[in-house]
């Protein structure tokens, strides 16, 4: 149960590093060299990338060289590593000859909601509930206004139980579309409730956001990381669509919920952003 938003203990989770790396390894032809932190791609006079500098885990610069090097650290790091690699054909940073890197930095739009159907309802009472995950995604609604001259992306949404986690539960029960949260007898009696009455289903809305030029990663001015380099910088210039398709989608997340019956329906969180889910720049 406790392998969302955890480490498997048995390695049966579907990630990089249960996955992927042991058979890239078991070839013969990759390293890791963990608690590394590379600042700087190396150019040759050509302006191709030749190698990297990084500092390793004891803090001490080392040098790569490489005929290929490969940058996958997301959209604010991949950024911030090349505004950092300047060099003779790249005074403002790597490949930013038209200042475009690190900008039209892009989340993707969030917003929750929930379910509550009574432990009475017989088709509530038939479903066998020892699964740990429900995991059920729609992306019936990924594409709006499809039949139109102009459609446009909506957004996927996720069907999941409530994660198990104990305090977990409390936070939801206590805070969760509520003014002010619960404490003491009142939060326990809402626990018990929560365990006894009603059977709870959740959902997770991802909408489309659009670029935008004032959305972008810099180099901040002030703050630097452990090793004395500039922090990245992020500014958030939202697109005022992103909240109408956001809106549009946890509507239908919504219906979903009502057509299946006797139950609570509400959402609890609107037009926000994922900031763990970045693309663009």
């Amino acid at each position: 149960d406790y392998c969302g938003s955890y480490g498997c203990e048995v390695g049966a989770k579907s990630s990089t590093l249960a996955a992927l790396w042991p058979k890239t390894l078991a070839t013969g032809n990759c390293q890791i060299r963990p608690l590394s932190s590379v600042f700087h791609v190396e150019t040759g006079t050509d302006g191709r990338a030749t190698g990297v500098r990084y500092f390793d885990s004891r803090g001490l610069e080392q040098r790569v060289r490489a005929k290929v090097v490969i940058l996958a650290c997301s959209a604010m790091e991949t950024a911030r590593l090349m505004l950092l690699s300047t060099g003779p054909r790249h005074a403002q940073g790597l490949g930013n000859h038209s200042g475009l890197v690190g900008r039209n930095l892009m989340f993707s739009g969030l917003g929750t909601g929930e379910a509550e159907f009574s432990r009475q309802d017989p088709r509530i009472a038939a479903i066998d509930w020892r699964q740990p995950f429900v995991n059920r995604s729609l992306q019936d609604f990924y594409i709006l206004d499809r039949d139109s001259d102009h459609p446009r992306k909506g957004g996927t949404i996720g069907f999941l139980l409530p994660h198990k986690n104990p305090i977990h539960t409390a936070e939801r029960l206590a805070t969760l579309g509520r003014q002010e949260p619960l404490w003491g007898k009142a939060l326990k009696d809402e626990l018990r409730r929560n365990q006894r009455e009603v059977r709870v289903l959740d959902f997770e809305v991802f909408s489309e956001t659009l670029p935008t030029a004032g959305s972008r990663v810099t180099l901040d001015g002030e703050i630097k990381d452990r090793f004395r380099l500039p922090a990245a910088r992020f500014a958030v210039q939202r697109h005022p669509l992103d909240l109408e398709v956001n809106a549009i989608v946890i509507e239908r997340a919504l219906e979903i919920l009502r057509a299946m019956g006797d139950a609570q329906v509400r959402a609890t969180r609107r037009g926000l952003l994922t900031y763990f889910l970045a693309a663009g720049t």
